[in-house]
Formats: C-alpha cells, structure tokens, sequence
C-alpha cells in the first residue's frame, strides 16, 4: 500500500453474500428448499425454469453441506421401521406425535439403537409403535418409564390374520357353503323362469354335462390363484390330467352328444312342445303326463329336454350353476365386517357357511367384539375376551391371545389412549416417495437431511 497515493478506493462488503460466495444467502435458501423437495435432477429442472441455473449434483452437494436439524425431545413419540434396500437394510423413524413431525432417522431397526437414543434424549412420557419386540425391547431399557402404545391397526391385522389362518383349515367348509349358495341362487332363478315349477334341490335338476361344467369354473378359478395341479386335483377330487387338459380351454369343452345315443323323451316331444305352449310350466306335472303315456326316464331327463328344446317352443333353458369362489382371505374380512356393510350375498354366504362350520360364527363374534374394544376404548373388556378367546377351542384365536398377554400392557394402553402410530406410517409412506425420487443416490444421510431437515427450515 503506497500511503503517499493521493487516491483513496473504499468497498464494504454486501451483507447478503458470504465471503468468497457465489450466490446470495437467499438464493442459497431457495435452492436448498428445492432440493429438499424435489432431490438432484428434478429439482435442477425447475431451478432452471425459475431462472437459477443449477445442476442436480450442485443441489445435492447443497444438501450435503447443511447439517441435519435438532429437535426439542417429544413427550409422545412415533416408532415404526423403514427399508432402505428391502429384504436386506431397514432403519428407524421417530415421529413427533404431537407436532406431527419426523425428528430423526435411525440407520438400523435394533433394539439397542432405539433405546441408546431415548437415553440420550430423556423426556418421552409416551411411545407408541408396532408389536415388534425388538422395540418393545429397546423402550422398555431407554426410557423404563414411558408408556408403551401398541398400534392398534396392527393388532387388528394380527386378528385379521387369525382368521385367516383359521379359514385355510376350513376349504372343504368354504366349497360346500359356495355350492349350496351357488345352488340357492340357481333354484331361484328356476322359480322366475317357472313360477309353477316344483321347488326341490337344484343340483338334482343339473345334467352330468352341467356338473362337470361346475367343476370346470372351479378349476379355472384355482389355476387363476396360483394353485398347483397335485393341489387343485386332491382338493376337487379329480384326476391331474382333468386338471392340466382344461388349464388349455378358455371355455368348458362341451361334449358333443353320440348320433347314436337319443333321448327317451323324443318320443313325446311334440306332446311336451305343445302343453308347454299351452302355458304348462310345472315340468315334474309334465314327467308325470308322459308317464301315463307309457314314458320310463327319469324326471331329470326331461328338466334335460326342455333344456335343449328348439327355439320355435319358446321355452326358456334352465340356468347353469354357477359357482363362486370365496377365499379364506375374503372370508377372513366379512368375520370382521359388521352387518351394516355386508351385503345380501355375502351375508346369505356367511349364514350357510355357519350351519356348516359353527366354529366361524363363533370367530365372527369374537372379532367383532374386539373390534368394539378398542372403538369404545372399553380396556377393562380386554381380560374377559383374551379368556374367551383361550377358552373358544379354535386355535388360532387362542395363539392370539397368548400373543396379547406376552405385550398385555401396551394392547390395554392401545384401547385406553387415544395415540396410535397412523402419523408415522404417513411419514414412512412421505420417506419412501422421497428415497424413490431419489433413484440410486438415496444414501442414508442424504435421505436423513432430505426427510428431517425439510420440516425443521419450513
């Protein structure tokens, strides 16, 4: 500096850039809260748009560099697991319940890691969380105190999958009550199109080409599950090769019926075409005509005739049954469904399933009931249903039972309080849009900044 310099240069420095800065600390701040949002490639695609020119990698770069938030420790904190790699890496998110915020990642789902970080953030009255034991595990040593919440939508999945397991036993149960149903539905339809008609079991009116038929929709809606053949013939009772030679048909494979083989009722056809014409609709009065008239078939083979009657006749041909398949798992969600939302099949279904296995009907009020449990948060019904539940002789009711007294307190706090872990399985679906945004570059502390950070600067 030459001081006998008659010319004097001051400059102040711009309070809005930091030293050796390229941006403005609020362009800075408007870039970050991009980042935070969109991630690397699409949030330098609307920076670009906005007029702040940025590549993916500077954002994350941006991200990286700030340091993750902290925050006041919750008194009513949110537990649940998350996947990173799924199958293979999971970590922890803690949730303020009360602020409906997420306050931190945990890189692992141990219990160790959740109690060393309510250790050192003390203060939690209340933690809520799923029936995992290793954070059933992890509460209990870091914060002893706390008050354990079991969630309640778990608890009731855990029921939910009782029954399923109970109905996995009941497939021969669940098939009788289909075809009786099936069978209900046919008879009536034969009333609408024969008012006159005797009423009697409608699997007698079928032909054996309509039964087979029966057995054919049944096939086909195995195959569409996934069923194996050894699986689907043992439990229809057919042979394998039935099995793989309709896996080839879209349609039942009518049999065509052989030149040589007539109907014992040709004889009297136009006999029964012309009283079915004059308005005759009782076929069993029909059988009982012709057999005056010298006819020895049966009553079936005529129901049969009147099946194929030509057009010209105007008979209407008798409705095929058609069987439905009701799974265990669908089964398992009408036992916990209340009678206001089933509907008229379902609860005609439900009624023939119960005459037929009244052990479900019994299952079916006792979901119900656990159900109003933890609706009217009525905690002192939990100890009668769990004895119910021991003493109802179905096994997986009871192996569920034994389930809720080994975490007895934290289901009863479940139907006292009002806390459950909705909010943070909200949050874990928010993490995981975020990490697939994110494509390859979601490592852990990037995701941790992206998914904390962003509620701690808005």
């Amino acid at each position: 500096m030459n001081e006998r310099c008659s010319r004097k240069i001051f400059c102040e420095r711009l309070g809005s850039i930091p030293v050796y800065s390229r941006r403005t600390r609020r362009m800075e701040h408007r870039l970050k809260e991009i980042g935070y949002q969109l991630g690397g490639q699409a949030g330098a695609y609307l920076a670009s748009l906005l007029g702040m020119p940025v590549s993916d990698t500077t954002l994350i770069r941006i991200l990286k560099a700030t340091e993750t938030m902290s925050f006041i420790t919750p008194k009513v904190l949110g537990v649940d697991d998350w996947s990173l790699k799924k199958g293979q890496t999971y970590g922890t998110i803690l949730v303020d319940l009360e602020k409906q915020q997420p306050i931190e990642l945990l890189p692992d789902r141990e219990a160790e890691i959740l109690a060393t970080w309510l250790k050192t953030h003390p203060g939690v009255e209340i933690i809520s969380r799923d029936r995992a034991s290793c954070y059933s595990e992890g509460a209990k040593e870091g914060a002893p105190d706390a008050i354990q919440i079991a969630d309640r939508w778990h608890l009731l999945k855990n029921l939910g999958d009782a029954l399923k397991r109970m109905m996995e036993k009941q497939h021969a149960e669940l098939r009788m009550a289909a075809k009786a149903l099936a069978t209900k539905q046919q008879q009536q339809k034969i009333e609408d199109i024969m008012p006159d008609a005797v009423t009697g079991p409608a699997v007698s009116l079928l032909s054996p080409t309509a039964q087979r038929a029966v057995v054919f929709q049944e096939v086909k809606s195995l195959l569409a599950q996934g069923y194996s053949s050894r699986v689907i013939a043992r439990q229809l009772k057919i042979g394998r090769n039935t099995v793989n030679r309709y896996r080839n048909f879209e349609h039942y494979p009518a049999k065509s019926r052989p030149k040589s083989q007539q109907s014992t009722v040709l004889p009297f056809r136009e006999y029964l075409a012309k009283r079915w014409q004059d308005g005759e609709r009782n076929i069993k009065q029909l059988w009982r005509e012709i057999k005056k008239q010298g006819y020895q078939g049966s009553l079936g083979s005529v129901y049969r005739f009147f099946e194929n009657i030509p057009k010209d006749a105007d008979a209407v041909p008798l409705p095929e049954l058609e069987v439905k398949n009701w799974t265990p798992r669908k089964v398992q969600f009408l036992l916990s469904k209340k009678e206001q939302d089933i509907n008229m099949e379902e609860q005609n279904f439900l009624n023939l399933f119960f005459e037929i296995c009244p052990q479900a009907k019994k299952a079916r009020g006792m979901a119900l009931s656990f159900h109003t449990i933890f609706e009217k948060k009525d905690a002192k019904a939990l100890p009668d249903w769990i004895l119910q539940a021991k003493d109802s002789g179905i096994a997986a009711l009871k192996n569920f039972a034994t389930g809720l007294e080994s975490d007895y307190a934290a289901v009863e706090a479940a139907a006292t309080y009002h806390w459950s872990n909705g909010q943070v399985e909200g949050q874990v679906n928010r993490l995981k849009l975020i990490k697939r945004q994110m494509y390859g570059r979601a490592g852990f502390e990037l995701l941790r900044k992206r998914v904390v950070n962003h509620y701690a600067s808005g």
